[in-house]
């Protein structure tokens, strides 16, 4: 729908049935949680919001590198990563200093060490960065309605798998 409104992109009608069916879902979920508690409803808010705001991060992301100026995928991805990094290791430092003994503690009585910790999340880190520059690549050569509609598929893939495997 940003697409639309914000790209004046035209969308063919499996496009307007993918976005149609992933709105039902979303609000299906907000419905049925309704009913399960505040809490439960007040995530799905939470949700929701994250929803829009993660559409309005594909969409901008596309206007910047695919119209106008048009900045390669990779240097978007970069500087959204390098801007990210700062503003969660900011936060990730303040927190960690000040709330050592509940992160130390917990890694001792698992019998890891911080090597291992260290490793984990450079692998993160390095599955981040792969991420992000296939989403850009995909953002560019498809646009950001099917990259939406791709989200949408994983997240339900996570959804579907994360209760099995949990």
């Amino acid at each position: 729908v940003l697409s639309r409104l914000l790209l004046q992109r035209r969308l063919n009608r499996w496009q307007w049935l993918s976005i149609l069916s992933v709105f039902c879902g979303l609000a299906l979920t907000g419905l049925d949680a309704k009913s399960l508690g505040p809490e439960v409803f007040a995530g799905s808010i939470m949700i929701a919001a994250g929803t829009i705001l993660h559409a309005v991060c594909h969409t901008l992301s596309e206007l910047i590198s695919v119209r106008g100026f048009r900045i390669p995928a990779y240097l978007n991805s970069s500087l959204q990563g390098l801007t990210g990094c700062t503003i969660v290791g900011t936060w990730q430092l303040t927190f960690t200093a000040s709330h050592w003994q509940r992160i130390a503690g917990p890694v001792e009585e698992a019998g890891s060490s911080w090597p291992f910790c260290i490793s984990l999340l450079a692998a993160l880190a390095l599955s981040n960065f792969v991420h992000a520059g296939s989403f850009f690549h995909l953002l560019m050569k498809v646009g950001v309605v099917s990259t939406g509609v791709a989200k949408a598929l994983q997240g339900v893939l996570v959804f579907v798998l994360s209760h099995p495997l949990y």
